[in-house]
């Protein structure tokens, strides 16, 4: 069974989720406080440096895409429920080629609980008080690249999903 899972691989971009796990503190003498990496990512896209780098709120991501997806996938399976379950399934399917229609529906299946446990799971985390992004980072914005490394070296952000 094919199955499409992760990131396009000759994509120009990369995907991340990731955690903040603290806030810039203020400079004890001169009461500066730095920008958090959301804000420094912000700024270098609306600078017009990084063309394809941007960051978005984990809950944006969530109703753009993840849920998206998931309605998606139980369309599909709905549609799937009312074939012959021995039958193959149809080549145009971005999911599956050349399985059976039961075959099909447990990989959807499992797609769908995949999904709907990512989701929880971020949710439950903003509930929590966590800040959970998702950064889309173009291959060609090496300063977002760099600036995502240092904040990750230094414990201030984790990645949660991605490359």
């Amino acid at each position: 069974m094919k199955i499409r899972n992760g990131f396009v691989s000759n994509s120009s971009s990369s995907s991340f989720i990731i955690q903040v796990n603290c806030e810039s503190e203020k400079c004890p003498t001169c009461g500066h406080t730095p920008q958090s990496i959301v804000d420094t990512l912000r700024r270098i896209n609306h600078g017009g440096y990084g063309e394809e780098s941007s960051v978005e709120g984990i809950e944006e991501y969530i109703s753009d895409n993840l849920e998206y997806e998931l309605n998606t996938a139980k369309t599909f399976l709905d549609d799937l429920k009312r074939r012959d379950p021995k039958s193959r399934t149809y080549s145009q399917s971005s999911y599956y080629s050349d399985v059976t229609v039961a075959e099909t529906m447990t990989g959807v299946g499992e797609e769908i609980e995949r999904l709907e446990a990512t989701i929880a799971d971020y949710r439950q985390r903003e509930a929590a008080g966590d800040k959970v992004y998702r950064l889309q980072l173009d291959h060609h914005d090496p300063l977002a690249q760099h600036i995502l490394d240092e904040n990750v070296a230094a414990g201030l952000v984790t990645i949660l999903e991605g490359e």
